[in-house]
């Protein structure tokens, strides 16, 4: 049976796949996958000088080295000889799969994430948005575990200038050869009635993907989508329901929760409520 997960993650808190059923304990029996949405400095605001942060490479620099701290224990000693304090990892997650929305193109962070998470075993993936987006999709993975075959984008430029990536992955050191892919993305804010367009690209990534499958012939391939949806978590939201209803994707959160998370559940995770104080689902 073909199984597929929409994987929820955030960034203190992180799922583990296990054996939702014998078809896929091969798979999915100890692979780990963290999705976070960074925050692009050429988007974030900053609410004391209320310029763009991307201004300031002092202080991107230093956020970003944080976020690296939080994600894999990346410490600059530099940094915090000069800022007089000491970095500690909260909570360094050993991870197989890292998929990063808002991830900036901008010569300084890329380099800053190769080399944090080169020098741990990694290697990236990556998907600019198109026209003059300075950001897109990155995705690391751990290259002693994980071999990659193939990659292709899903979602055609015209759709708001948002993007795929989808990446065909071998499982390493297991008797039977294991494949299944992974696709990444970050849909639409939904400001403005742009619900509309958050449907058009979920479906033009679902459409693409079968295409996909059907050329390469793997039908029953195991399959995850990760990202930033932008769903809201209140109410109905036509995307979830368009994945879980039609496309038959399943949340993971759900799987081994029960049910999504509610706001009180998310009161120390800022990365999981948007701008408008909305849980969404990521």
């Amino acid at each position: 049976k073909k199984l597929q997960f929409c994987l929820q993650v955030g960034m203190l808190r992180f799922t583990t796949l296990r054996q939702f059923s014998s078809a896929s304990s091969d798979l999915f029996s100890s692979l780990v996958l963290v999705s976070f949405n960074v925050l692009a400095p050429c988007y974030k605001i900053n609410s004391t000088s209320r310029k763009l942060e991307s201004s300031n490479k002092k202080e991107y620099i230093k956020r970003n080295y944080n976020i690296l701290n939080h994600l894999i224990g990346h410490v600059d000693p530099e940094l915090s000889k000069n800022e007089n304090e000491t970095q500690k990892t909260d909570l360094p997650i050993n991870a197989d799969i890292f998929c990063l929305q808002e991830f900036w193109f901008n010569r300084s962070i890329k380099d800053l994430y190769n080399s944090a998470f080169n020098s741990r075993g990694y290697n990236g993936c990556f998907l600019q948005r198109s026209g003059t987006k300075q950001d897109g999709i990155a995705v690391y993975y751990n290259k002693k575990k994980l071999e990659l075959e193939d990659r292709e984008s899903l979602l055609s430029d015209y759709v708001g200038n948002r993007v795929a990536l989808l990446l065909k992955f071998r499982i390493r050191n297991l008797k039977k050869p294991t494949h299944f892919l992974l696709v990444a993305t970050h849909l639409t804010f939904p400001h403005y009635g742009a619900s509309v367009l958050r449907v058009r690209q979920i479906q033009t990534i679902m459409r693409s993907l079968k295409k996909y499958i059907e050329r390469c012939n793997l039908k029953g391939i195991q399959v995850i989508l990760c990202g930033d949806l932008n769903s809201p978590h209140d109410g109905v939201d036509q995307v979830t329901e368009y994945l879980s209803k039609r496309s038959k994707f399943n949340s993971t959160y759900v799987q081994i929760h029960g049910k999504e998370p509610g706001k009180s559940q998310l009161i120390n995770r800022p990365t999981d409520i948007n701008h408008n104080n909305k849980v969404v689902h990521i």
